[in-house]
């Protein structure tokens, strides 16, 4: 990076550079760094659930049920 300080231009080296703005990162692409990633491997869906009032507003669960995962929170 360069940049003038009292009138005097300096430049400095970074040995390391963390952009950690995801995966559509603006600073590896600006970088010129290649996106490595897995092919999806989980699904993930919501369901709002009207009338459910015999739920407990405090009480959260997470099961299994044969190839399925589950996560129920109020």
């Amino acid at each position: 990076m360069r940049y003038v300080d009292n009138g005097v231009e300096r430049e400095v080296r970074a040995r390391l550079i963390v952009g950690a703005d995801g995966r559509m990162s603006q600073t590896r692409e600006a970088c010129g760094i290649k996106l490595h990633q897995d092919k999806p491997h989980h699904w993930f869906a919501g369901l709002l659930v009207e009338g459910a009032n015999a739920w407990p507003d405090d009480l959260q669960a997470i099961g299994t049920e044969g190839d399925f995962a589950f996560s129920v929170k109020p």
